[in-house]
């Protein structure tokens, strides 16, 4: 990529869409500022057709937390398929130079060995709680692979770990854990309840990264990585979902009972990258977690036009 290249980020005015895009545009990098439906195949066909973009991130698709993937797999699943479907067809029929494709660390087995590394992908089976999720990113991840071994077309698929900061979802049916504990937290301590309830036992084992971070590592993975394997990004630390939640409730000040609700389920026991590959391209995550959290607070403050007290 270079001054001048189209650049056509999916999902713009989202959480890492916005993110890449700012990062992109930090180098006067030409970000296609118009998006097509991606449901809609005609539409993303002729969106390819009229702004020729020579690269593409494609970080479209419907995600959310456990509730959302227990009342919703259907949808999840189906908005994922879609992009897929349309897009990746799309850019390899009007001859990208090179696509990026981002899936979930969901696609992990459940009971994967830990860090994860890319050769456990198709290991066991998966998380019965985002399965139909994370089959719809499995396969996304395969037919990138299918598409460079058909048509020898420059798709690459990475493998995000659990994101947050500014331009998250804050809402309670979509939300991930950091920005939902967040919103949960701001408002208990506005209306000042004495605790808060948090699904699951607390002991699970999560690794988190500033989305701004990872813009970093997806533009650089665009520039210097080329392999029909998918490739993990992550910051190669973690924590347990009660650490998280204390961190949380320190940038927030919230002062009330963190009350876990062990009948709610936890999801996988334990979800950590193995960022070897990543860091064989010499990049690592230099954002500090805690200024990463209190940047995220802040932006949500500002964002629900209500001050950090």
């Amino acid at each position: 990529m270079k001054p001048g290249s189209r650049i056509y980020v999916t999902g713009r005015t989202k959480l890492i869409g916005s993110a890449l895009a700012r990062r992109l545009e930090s180098e006067d990098l030409d970000v296609l500022s118009r998006e097509p439906d991606y449901t809609n195949a005609a539409e993303v066909h002729d969106y390819f057709q009229n702004e020729s973009p020579d690269y593409v991130f494609v970080a479209a698709g419907k995600s959310g937390g456990i509730r959302a993937n227990q009342e919703r797999p259907a949808e999840l699943m189906r908005d994922n398929l879609q992009a897929i479907q349309h897009i990746l067809p799309a850019a390899h029929r009007h001859g990208v130079k090179k696509l990026v494709y981002l899936a979930s660390s969901c696609v992990y087995p459940r009971l994967c060995t830990q860090p994860m590394k890319e050769s456990d992908l198709w290991s066991g089976p998966l998380e019965p709680t985002n399965e139909s999720y994370a089959t719809a990113k499995l396969t996304g991840l395969q037919m990138c692979r299918a598409y460079r071994q058909q048509h020898d077309a420059p798709f690459v698929g990475i493998i995000p770990t659990n994101l947050f900061g500014p331009g998250d979802t804050f809402d309670a049916d979509n939300s991930h854990v950091v920005s939902a504990l967040i919103r949960r937290m701001d408002d208990a301590k506005r209306d000042g309840a004495d605790h808060i309830d948090i699904w699951g036992t607390g002991t699970p084992r999560r690794e988190f990264m500033s989305v701004n971070s990872f813009a970093d590592a997806c533009v650089h993975v665009m520039r210097h990585y080329d392999s029909d394997e998918p490739i993990n990004i992550g910051s190669g630390e973690s924590h347990t979902i009660a650490e998280l939640a204390e961190s949380i409730r320190d940038v927030v000040g919230f002062e009330g009972e963190l009350r876990f609700d062990t009948t709610k389920p936890d999801g996988m026991p334990e979800k950590v990258l193995d960022v070897t590959k990543l860091s064989a391209l010499d990049w690592t995550c230099a954002a500090d977690f805690k200024s990463a959290l209190e940047e995220t607070y802040t932006w949500y403050c500002h964002s629900a036009g209500v001050s950090a007290v």
